[in-house]
């Protein structure tokens, strides 16, 4: 198995052995206390999805109505397939960090927002430096990466770097004007990446899949899109290894 499986795999296994452990201390299994149930149901959930995205194969389409197109895409399998994988090993991640009974066995996050609650997971996981560093090494290289593409009010072949074509193309002027949004806006501006850190590019991507289909254009290759898209997978993957892993022991 890869790397990227064994962690999703284990992870599930431990999101599931927790969910055990929680269950076998409630008093009354009958009338279970809310705090019981949310974590119960957020360990499931978390563990279902782990599972879910270690096992995804490749996805295929109907040619009988209008597939036969996208089935001869470059992008059927290689791309679709890897932006569905990082949803469901999100929605996993959601299970933990949106559940405060379940949150809070970590510790109290700076707020409420999802990227702060998201920044307490990552570092109950206990990433090595190095491990983050090189990450964030190889996202902010492909982020820094030129190509021309098409992007409204630009002239056409214009060179724009990666992070620019991303955050010019999928994100809506209203997320433009939040703090992330002002964050990457000075990274494009000065082309300095250091505020982007592991967290929070984790964290964009959540959001660009969300708004718009990252494959079209905006990394001007499919070399460079997987790049970017497997070394985000292994990131989350090794957050949930390492949280899981502390949650368990929590209990």
């Amino acid at each position: 198995m890869t790397v990227l499986v064994t962690n999703l795999v284990d992870a599930g296994r431990r999101y599931g052995a927790c969910a055990k452990q929680v269950t076998k201390t409630i008093a009354n299994p009958l009338r279970p206390a809310p705090l019981e149930s949310e974590r119960v149901i957020g360990f499931g959930i978390a563990s279902d999805w782990n599972r879910r995205a270690a096992t995804l194969t490749d996805i295929s389409y109907r040619r009988r109505i209008n597939g036969s197109i996208v089935h001869r895409s470059m992008k059927r399998n290689a791309g679709v397939t890897e932006l569905i994988r990082f949803n469901l090993v999100w929605y996993s991640m959601n299970a933990i960090f949106s559940r405060t009974a379940i949150l809070h066995l970590m510790g109290t996050p700076a707020s409420t927002s999802e990227l702060n609650r998201f920044r307490l997971v990552f570092s109950n996981a206990g990433l090595p430096s190095t491990t983050v560093r090189d990450i964030v090494n190889t996202l902010h290289t492909v982020l820094d990466s030129r190509h021309a593409t098409r992007i409204p009010g630009y002239a056409a072949g214009t060179s724009v770097t990666t992070l620019e074509a991303i955050f010019s193309k999928y994100t809506p002027a209203d997320a433009q004007a939040t703090s992330n949004g002002k964050t990457i806006r000075t990274a494009i501006a000065t082309r300095n990446l250091a505020n982007l850190d592991l967290p929070l590019l984790i964290y964009l991507m959540r959001n660009w899949t969300v708004h718009g289909n990252m494959i079209d254009g905006a990394f001007g290759s499919m070399p460079r899109f997987r790049t970017y898209i497997d070394t985000v997978l292994i990131a989350l993957s090794e957050i949930h290894a390492g949280a899981s892993q502390a949650l368990l022991g929590k209990l």
